[in-house]
């Protein structure tokens, strides 16, 4: 959102907070994960700035979940722009039973280890060249 009163207003609203709810009582949630490279998803998608994302980077951010910042040992990384996001917090994301990650590319090996040491995955798709990867360290 393009601000954190804005994002605080619109999750009082009633049909949001439905959706919410329908998510936090999910059993089962499919999520895919971004590295904080030039053609990542939160770059191309403009959901932040340049800035915001390199400021995140110079914190040690490895991995993008859920518009969430991890570090190398899956700790997010908080900063202004996660008031102005609308979603589902990572703890959220953690109470859900089965979260099934699908990712892929040696692009993305930081990013994935840093979910996966995150324990935010109970199952993982990828790629076999990523799985060798990922098996090797």
């Amino acid at each position: 959102m393009s601000s954190a009163d804005l994002c605080q207003a619109l999750r009082r609203e009633p049909a949001l907070e439905r959706q919410f709810d329908m998510i936090r009582q999910a059993r089962t949630i499919v999520f895919g994960l971004g590295g904080l490279g030039p053609e990542s998803t939160i770059r191309f998608a403009d959901i932040a700035t340049d800035e915001e994302i390199d400021a995140y980077g110079e914190d040690g951010a490895k991995a993008v979940l859920i518009c969430r910042f991890l570090d190398e040992e899956g700790n997010q990384i908080t900063r202004e722009f996660d008031k102005r996001m609308m979603g589902i917090e990572l703890d959220e994301l953690r109470a859900i039973p089965r979260r099934l990650c699908v990712a892929g590319g040696l692009s993305k090996l930081e990013a994935i280890r840093a979910t996966l040491k995150g324990g935010y995955a109970t199952h993982f798709v990828t790629d076999l060249e990523t799985a060798r990867a990922l098996l090797k360290g």
